[in-house]
């Protein structure tokens, strides 16, 4: 794009005239503009030109670029053109004298007529990087001498008055003196972006995004605008609180977009309410219960078909839904995000439709079971839809309206039981049903003393004791999981020595006895269920090896001691061994329930005693 500004030289001022570029309707892309400033005549030096010479024309393809055409409307005798270090100028010659000569000027840029009473050269233009004047050498031309005519902006003829000539020398056709600057602009598009609630088609504050721009909107006012967008196809990010974040791609094509958009609540449940029978929204006014962790609420007076119930916290909600003519429903597992809104399709029947039907869920056992989850299913449309949800109460009772007229699908689900599944077609008369539900929870065998068998078939476990090395080793085979855990414990009557169990279906432990005591219990447990069955029992005594001297051993045993306590009546000191070596024999064969030290203090004691006896004696 080219800007010529008209200039007027005097001394060293220079006066620019103002021009205003207007690019408002320029398409979007990359410019460049290019700004220059020449005088109007000759620079210093010139290269050749390339010069093309026909019958009554001179063309000059110029290094500046441009292509200039001299033609004569009279044929010539001769004519030709001579290069100078500055200028090229150019001869014609004529065989018959006229009045008048006209010279054709043509340039492949627009061409600008200097006049003479500007700069006082006579038939002088500029056109492109060049310039060129009739100023004739020899003739003695006046400006009155020249008419100038336009033709177009790339076509001026000149002509002369001959004033008696046949040959005439134009003085020149050079490059202009130019400085020009080149400014690369970029021209990109304007975006004004408004955003909606896609339910209520209410306008909504939004933020957009376009890489580092960050621009905010006003609901209804003042639109989100993105500026210099120069990418024919581009994408933007909008966000708005309460709404789920989205990304557009637009095509950019002109210099200005305005662009609406919907965006969908989150957090939100948005319902349809549906007529059961005829499958089409209803016109009422609904109550809506919402219950979830934390948070519960009744929406009354709700007209709106579909209706969207915003600003909920995330989660899993229950729902129950009625109006005047449609009895109350229950809806469970609603899941509440911040990611999208939830959708729930509440099918409601109309009372005059309908029945009040009850169910009455039981065990094996009929026993009433609470909280059974029944979900009712209909086909509606060739497709199979859940039209309901109801629990049962604590009497094991759950009331619902349905249409008596049509067959339902009827899931029982609880925890611990099995699944049932009935397609009953309900009728008044027949209310309530009872249903039976089965346990599917598999009785561990007993975990007493019957559990620990030889057979490695279903499970196995063994606790031992070894008196050598005082260990305790408990060893199981668990491969259908009969328990959930396997555990040891070493005790006495007050502590605790060792508590371990396990998870793995087949494993060992053991136990080193280290402490002083002479007595202690070992038990294998197998937990299930939170609760302990004690699988066997060692009771242990450090020094039942003695026992291996035999009973009757053990009675000459007695026999003695007690001998030599009577014996030692008549002698105190005798007494109190004898006592004590008694007792050392009752500890040794395991008859106390005390330690190795406290049978040492004992002895202790007696000796310090006897000590004391004997020097009251000598006194």
């Amino acid at each position: 794009m080219w800007e010529r500004k008209n200039t007027s030289i005097t001394g060293t001022t220079v006066n620019i005239s103002e021009s205003v570029l207007n690019i408002r309707n320029w398409s979007i892309g990359n410019y460049t503009i290019k700004l220059g400033a020449m005088d109007t005549h000759t620079s210093k030096d010139i290269k050749e030109y390339d010069i093309e010479k026909g019958l009554n024309y001179l063309e000059y393809d110029t290094i500046e670029g441009t292509r200039i055409r001299i033609t004569s409307d009279t044929m010539p005798l001769f004519f030709s053109t001579t290069k100078y270090k500055d200028r090229y100028d150019f001869e014609f010659e004529y065989l018959f004298l006229k009045e008048k000569y006209t010279f054709r000027l043509t340039s492949s840029d627009i061409i600008e007529y200097i006049p003479y009473t500007r700069h006082g050269f006579k038939a002088h233009f500029v056109t492109g990087g060049n310039w060129i004047d009739f100023e004739e050498k020899f003739a003695g031309l006046k400006a009155t001498d020249y008419t100038i005519t336009k033709i177009n902006d790339y076509n001026y003829d000149v002509t002369i008055n001959s004033k008696g000539n046949k040959k005439f020398n134009f003085m020149s056709l050079g490059g202009l003196n130019k400085v020009e600057e080149h400014y690369l602009i970029q021209l990109g598009s304007v975006i004004d972006v408004f955003a909606y609630d896609e339910d209520t088609t209410d306008g909504i504050n939004i933020t957009v995004t376009y890489g580092s721009q960050v621009v905010h909107g006003k609901a209804n006012q003042i639109a989100a605008r993105l500026v210099n967008i120069t990418q024919d196809v581009t994408s933007i990010e909008l966000n708005s609180t309460g709404y789920g974040a989205e990304t557009k791609t637009i095509a950019v094509t002109t210099n200005s977009h305005n662009l609406s958009f919907n965006m969908t609540p989150v957090s939100a449940i948005k319902i349809y309410f549906y007529d059961e029978i005829t499958t089409g929204l209803i016109s009422d006014t609904f109550s809506v219960y919402l219950r979830t962790t934390g948070f519960s609420n009744v929406y009354t007076g709700i007209t709106d078909n579909p209706n969207t119930i915003k600003n909920l916290g995330t989660g899993i909600y229950e729902s129950k839904i009625s109006s005047t003519d449609y009895p109350e429903r229950e809806f469970f597992n609603i899941n509440v995000s911040n990611i999208s809104t939830a959708i729930l399709n509440a099918y409601l029947l109309n009372s005059s439709d309908s029945s009040e039907i009850t169910f009455h869920v039981l065990d094996s056992d009929s026993e009433d079971l609470e909280d059974v989850s029944i979900d009712f299913f209909r086909t509606l449309n060739g497709t199979i839809t859940l039209i309901a949800q109801e629990d049962t109460d604590y009497s094991g009772k759950s009331r619902i309206y349905l249409d008596t007229n049509y067959e339902y699908t009827i899931n029982f689900t609880k925890s611990a039981y099995e699944q049932k599944i009935i397609n009953l077609e309900p009728t008044f008369a027949d209310s309530p049903y009872t249903i039976y539900l089965d346990s599917n929870v598999t009785s561990p065998p007993p975990l007493i003393d019957n559990y620990r068998i030889s057979s490695y078939e279903d499970y196995f476990s063994n606790l031992t004791y070894i008196n050598a090395t005082k260990t305790v080793s408990f060893k199981w085979y668990d491969p259908y999981d009969y328990a959930d855990n396997w555990c040891l414990y070493v005790i006495d009557s007050n502590t605790t020595y060792y508590e371990n169990c396990s998870i793995l279906e087949s494993s060992s432990m053991s136990y080193i006895i280290t402490g002083d005591n002479r007595t202690y219990t070992a038990k294998s447990i197998a937990r299930k269920n939170d609760r302990d069955y004690i699988v066997d029992i060692i009771p242990i005594n450090l020094f039942r090896h003695i026992a291996e001297l035999g009973r009757d051993i053990l009675i000459i045993d007695w026999v003695v001691f007690i001998t030599l306590g009577f014996l030692g009546l008549n002698n105190p000191i005798a007494a109190l061994v004898m006592g004590v070596m008694a007792l050392s024999g009752m500890y040794v064969m395991g008859m106390l329930p005390i330690g190795l030290s406290t049978i040492m203090g004992l002895i202790f004691v007696v000796l310090v005693i006897a000590v004391g006896i004997g020097k009251a004696k000598k006194q």
